[in-house]
């Protein structure tokens, strides 16, 4: 046992290799995905700090909502085809760009639909943003913003599909950066529109980059064009969507605990809950981007699954036990940003969620095997199982445990579905095996 796990932790622990090791497209794309989420969390921050101090809350609250509707929609449009994209695209040889094109239409086209159908439903569901109905800018914009989030998950999915997840935290961070800057522009002229037309005419334009620009770099010879090709979308029609529910489980105790700690313990509890949330973020990107560099690579030769699986546990060990020994050390300073309520009870809270990293991480590495497979049942009741105990045990938890509670709800139901996983995980390690492309 003590030689595996050295045999783990020395590609990504040994100085005097390390520069040879980013060479290895595992470890770098590994590292810009990460980098592609904390940088992204650091902008966004900004980006809301910045709007805070230019805008009235009214126009910060509603800027928010419509934000948080756009991305909703946009993951419900996707249908997972962007992780389709991630595994089906290393394989597409000549056919890479009629793949990209049908896939940029099906989903660009779902987005705008969905976009339309929401804001004709405005008032059934959502009254509060009926401002999105008030100007033809408005509605413009809003149906413009739903089909360029889409369109940018789907580009980012075929950078890191093709190994060049820079140019995904490319993308990433131009946007970032964009909208801060578009923001500060559009001050003196607008309200609640600047806000969110800054973010959405961000979108648009590195949407515009990516294809015009960085696309071709990734896949020579890509062209737009009109092209659906449905033989090729129902070939990955069933394990695009079997992905789609994946992540629909998987995200939902992080979208759907903040709404339980509101309404049984109050707003203030869940201020707090929410911050030490979304920071723990930051931790879990380090297995979320490891396993998706897996997924890439085990899609361009799966004969190499054990080898490339041996090397993500490997930097998994190195960079996540550093980051949770941060988060525990230095977690209350951290939070002291936000202010002292939010280091005072959200201390422990973080604490508990950063653990979760760890189980999180056997579920990814999981998960990531089955989907190089192509065997994606196992993985959606993997991920209904976490989300059903998580959110069922948060809820009888509170509000007696209080903001502990949802967290170690969290851990529990991770740890869990990891016992069930990591035998899997442990076959894989020790022998090889035969997977089709």
């Amino acid at each position: 046992m003590n030689n595996f796990v050295k045999a783990t932790l020395r590609p990504a622990l040994n100085g005097g290799r390390l520069v040879a090791a980013l060479r290895v497209p595992l470890y770098a794309n590994s590292i810009y995905l990460v980098l592609n989420s904390g940088v992204a969390a650091v902008l966004g921050f900004s980006f809301w700090v910045a709007v805070a101090r230019l805008y009235s809350a009214h126009d910060v609250g509603v800027a928010s909502g419509l934000i948080s509707a756009v991305s909703l929609l946009a993951f419900l449009a996707s249908f997972g085809l962007d992780q389709g994209l991630i595994r089906f695209l290393p394989a597409a040889g000549t056919k890479a760009s009629r793949l990209l094109n049908s896939v940029f239409w099906v989903s660009g086209l779902c987005a705008l639909a969905a976009a339309a159908v929401f804001l004709a439903g405005l008032r059934l569901w959502s009254p509060a943003l009926l401002i999105a109905q008030q100007h033809p800018a408005y509605v413009v914009t809003f149906l413009g913003a739903v089909p360029a989030l889409t369109l940018l998950h789907m580009m980012s999915a075929a950078f890191i599909g093709y190994r060049r997840a820079s140019l995904a935290f490319v993308l990433g961070t131009g946007a970032s950066v964009l909208r801060i800057l578009l923001a500060l522009a559009l001050v003196s002229w607008f309200g609640v529109f600047g806000v969110f037309a800054a973010w959405s005419l961000a979108l648009a334009a590195v949407v515009g980059l990516g294809v015009v620009v960085l696309l071709p770099r990734a896949c020579p010879g890509y062209r737009p064009s009109i092209t659906i090709e449905g033989t090729t979308l129902r070939a990955m029609g069933s394990y695009s969507f079997l992905n789609y529910l994946t992540l629909l489980f998987w995200g939902a105790p992080v979208f759907v605990l903040p709404l339980i700690v509101l309404n049984r313990i109050g707003a203030e509890a869940n201020a707090y809950f929410f911050v030490a949330l979304s920071m723990a973020g930051l931790v879990w990107a380090i297995p979320a981007g490891v396993s998706t560099s897996l997924l890439v690579e085990g899609s361009h030769d799966p004969r190499r699954l054990r080898q490339d699986l041996i090397r993500s546990v490997g930097i998994i060990c190195a960079f996540l036990v550093l980051a949770v020994l941060l988060v525990w050390v230095l977690g209350r300073q951290l939070l002291l940003v936000f202010g002292r309520g939010y280091s005072d009870e959200g201390f422990w809270v973080l604490r508990i969620v950063s653990l979760c990293a760890f189980p999180m991480a056997v579920n990814y590495l999981y998960i990531a095997v089955r989907r190089v497979e192509k065997r994606m049942v196992e993985p959606v009741m993997l991920t209904v199982g976490i989300a059903l105990a998580t959110i069922t045990l948060a809820y009888f938890l509170l509000p007696g445990s209080g903001i502990r509670a949802p967290g170690l709800a969290l851990l529990a139901a991770h740890a869990g579905a990891a016992v069930w996983a990591l035998p899997e995980l442990l076959r894989r390690l020790r022998k090889s095996g035969t997977v089709s492309r």
